[in-house]
């Protein structure tokens, strides 16, 4: 049976002589022992070794861009053990060369191909914390064995697929009561994906929150309540202050501030000064007295610690005097301050 197949195939060869149209060398730079082209039985068998230069540049285009480790060296993959081509068939001194080798070279290489691509899409889940287990598995927790390009490789498109949806899932986290978020759990100008959606943030949750508490502290919180503190106050170092601590024991003073307090002016403290003065003459004279405009604000710091209101008393200054003898007098006086504590809102009726 052997001897009759070496026969037919030399039969075969013996009548392609007439029929071999092109010889076609091998591309330079490839690394293909197949070459040439031979065609018989009115085309209808053909074997041209273009083919597979054309198949070994699409593994080629298809590899660039692939990071060297995911690769697997010496890859021995399962394509070729479904190859039936074996041998070489030389014809004519090598004007055509058939070697089975090159599909070994293809069928390896294409394997290489799919262990890269798949390690290459298993490394990118796992920077979002993506990972598959041995079994295919889809886990968020990165676990202990770290994934190889021969790993990669057992994993079919579909799981890698499943994968990459699950990237994307929050429902292994509903075991921690935590849910997906939506529009309006997102401040408005934010964006997430949640469950292969994209989703832009409205912020209408912390709107309606921000409302919620505004109307609810508005309820909640009590009428304005005053407290007179008087005219008079203590002095330390000449600088007059209110102990509120001891004015108003009932008010936490440890949480007011300046803004709890309004201080205003109610009297002028008086103060004269006279002087006599001989005129040599009956001519008339002129008396005068000028109050000049100024703002009657005292200046008030408030210590939390201590619960003192601190008030810087402002001077105010009369000037008057004779037109004729160009001579002025001048007065000065401080003003008197009420002062008061206002707890809660001030609202208008």
């Amino acid at each position: 049976m052997k001897k009759k197949l070496v026969m037919i195939i030399s039969a075969i060869l013996t009548i392609s002589i007439g029929v071999v149209t092109t010889v076609m060398p091998a591309f330079a730079d490839s690394d293909i022992n197949s070459s040439g082209e031979l065609i018989f039985d009115d085309s209808n068998v053909e074997f041209d070794s273009a083919d597979i230069e054309s198949l070994q540049s699409q593994v080629e285009r298809l590899s660039k861009g692939l990071s060297q480790e995911a690769y697997v060296s010496e890859n021995k993959g399962t394509l070729r053990a479904g190859l039936n081509s074996k041998g070489i068939i030389n014809y004519d001194s090598g004007k055509v060369v058939f070697d089975s080798s090159d599909l070994v070279k293809l069928a390896d290489e294409i394997d290489n191909l799919d262990t890269g691509y798949k390690y290459e899409a298993v490394s990118a889940l796992s920077k979002i914390d993506t990972y598959l287990k041995a079994d295919g598995t889809i886990v968020h927790d990165k676990p202990d064995e770290t994934i190889s390009p021969e790993n990669a490789s057992k994993f079919t498109i579909a799981q890698i697929c499943e994968g990459i949806m699950q990237s994307q899932s929050v429902a292994h986290l509903a075991d921690r009561n935590i849910v997906p978020a939506s529009e309006n759990n997102l401040s408005k100008g934010c964006a997430a994906w949640v469950d292969g959606r994209l989703l832009i943030g409205s912020g209408g949750d912390n709107e309606e929150n921000y409302n919620k508490g505004y109307e609810e502290g508005k309820a909640s919180r009590p009428a304005a309540a005053g407290y007179f503190l008087g005219t008079r106050s203590k002095v330390e170092s000449g600088r007059p202050y209110y102990d509120i601590a001891e004015l108003v024991p009932e008010v936490d003073y440890t949480t007011l501030t300046t803004d709890n307090f309004i201080v205003c002016p109610c009297a002028i403290n008086s103060n004269t000064a006279k002087i006599t003065k001989y005129l040599s003459t009956a001519s008339d004279v002129t008396a005068y007295c000028t109050i000049n405009e100024a703002d009657i604000l005292p200046n008030i710091r408030y210590n939390n610690t201590l619960g003192r209101l601190y008030v810087d008393i402002p001077i105010i200054s009369a000037k008057g005097g004779l037109g004729t003898s160009g001579y002025a007098k001048k007065v000065e006086t401080t003003v008197r301050f009420c002062a008061y504590l206002v707890m809660g809102d001030i609202v208008e009726p």
